[in-house]
């Protein structure tokens, strides 16, 4: 599964210039954590809540800022569309990251937050079986598959075992939203012992 295929399009941006009340509305009106500000149709920086919160609440006596662009963050971590979504996910949880724009050269083409990956989290695993199933469709007969899903995670069994066939259908199990990763062996149900003590990465 690819950022592409959980992030939020199209992108709600503001830009330096946005009066903060405008975009701190914007973000409570739209239900947001974070919004993109772009400076020339390019990505100057990620203004956040916490950015905001922070900002009204230093303490008496200091300045609060009028425009977006005196609270924002520059130098922000960008993703492309096909960066893999657990990959996203670890970088996030790592760098302690809520939202991520997601960037097409220069372009702004989506964001991922927190909450985008807490929705693909959720799926149930019966139903990444019913969305994967359909997705092989296209290489065959139903009856030639075997899906198990745990956790997010596919095993799927090819009874015809083409191993070019093998390679397509574990791509198009990872392009259901909810699938964290999927694997696809050559066999039968009656192999599915056998192949379940296959250590996954």
């Amino acid at each position: 599964m690819r950022a592409k295929d959980i992030m939020s399009t199209p992108a709600v941006t503001v830009e330096p210039g946005t009066p903060v009340k405008s975009a701190e509305w914007l973000m409570a009106q739209r239900g947001f954590t974070a919004l993109p500000v772009i400076e020339e149709d390019r990505l100057a920086g990620i203004v956040t809540e916490s950015d905001f919160v922070a900002d009204r609440f230093r303490g008496e006596g200091t300045r609060v800022a009028r425009r977006v662009g005196e609270v924002m963050t520059t130098g922000v971590v960008t993703v492309g569309p096909e960066t893999d979504v657990t990959e996203v996910g670890r970088m996030m949880a790592g760098r302690g990251i809520r939202a991520v724009p997601v960037v097409d050269g220069n372009r702004i083409v989506g964001v991922i937050t927190a909450r985008d990956l807490v929705r693909v989290l959720a799926r149930p695993d019966a139903l990444l079986e019913h969305d994967i199933r359909a997705r092989l469709a296209v290489l065959g007969r139903a009856d030639r598959w075997y899906v198990d899903v745990k956790d997010g995670r596919a095993l799927i069994l090819d009874s015809e075992g083409g191993q070019r066939d093998d390679e397509i259908a574990a791509a198009l199990a990872e392009g259901v939203p909810g699938v964290i990763e999927a694997r696809c062996y050559a066999g039968d149900v009656e192999h599915f012992d056998a192949v379940e003590r296959v250590p996954r990465a």
